[in-house]
């Protein structure tokens, strides 16, 4: 995970008391764009406001390198990180919605589905791409984690008509999407149960689906699969 989400160190802070790490912020970064790939304050050292001072330490440090922006992801029941992710400034992006999907009985594909090498179709997914993905489901996240995805492509003469990558390790689904005029032929359904049965997943992790993507979120209500929580793009504006 800490790979995927582009972590650089000397941007990350932690906090130390009597030598023991009481906080920490850490932070992924790509060009000009930070993101809180995870932060923290341990039980013993909270209501000291160690969290506020960290993360107002990484705005200025982040501030004073040149960065755009600062991205972070809140639960949207974490009511007192996100409280606090407002007030150094962040406002809401987005709301990302998580799912579960149970398998469903395995049946042969409708088409040809191979696996395919991610780096080789990144330029070719945007094409498809109603919405642009979260940073942990962006394509750098998984070419980094290049041997932790599994991508399964659908081609026809036109090229590329449609793509799932998957997460195995995490039971989860990063991308799927279909080209435009090749929708509303089951080529989503195939590649979803497809990967799911290859890899033998039962019960499907789909993470961070835009809010305002009321297609996808349409396709998967429809094959079964459950609001599990929801959460919120923060972005604070450098």
């Amino acid at each position: 995970m800490i790979r995927s989400r582009a972590l650089v160190k000397n941007l990350s802070h932690v906090a130390f008391i009597d030598g023991e790490i009481a906080a920490f912020w850490l932070i992924g970064a790509r060009e000009q764009r930070a993101y809180l790939i995870s932060s923290g304050t341990l039980p013993q050292f909270r209501r000291r406001g160690l969290f506020m001072l960290l993360g107002q330490s990484v705005v200025d440090d982040l501030n004073s390198r040149g960065f755009a922006w600062l991205q972070a992801e809140v639960l949207e029941e974490n009511a007192s990180a996100r409280n606090l992710d407002q007030k150094l400034g962040f406002t809401e992006a987005r709301r990302l919605h998580c799912y579960s999907l149970w398998r469903a009985t395995k049946r042969e594909p409708a088409y040809s589905v191979p696996i395919c090498d991610i780096s080789l179709v990144s330029f070719s997914v945007r094409q498809l791409w109603d919405i642009d993905p979260s940073w942990q489901n962006d394509i750098p996240s998984l070419i980094a984690a290049a041997g932790q995805t599994t991508c399964f492509a659908i081609h026809d003469q036109s090229g590329l008509a449609g793509y799932a990558a998957f997460v195995p390790a995490l039971s989860s689904l990063a991308q799927i999407a279909v080209r435009h005029d090749r929708r509303r032929e089951g080529l989503a359904s195939c590649l979803l149960a497809h990967g799911q049965d290859r890899l033998g997943i039962d019960g499907l992790r789909i993470l961070n689906v835009d809010g305002g993507d009321g297609g996808l979120a349409a396709f998967l209500r429809a094959r079964g699969a459950s609001l599990s929580t929801s959460q919120k793009e923060l972005r604070l504006r450098l």
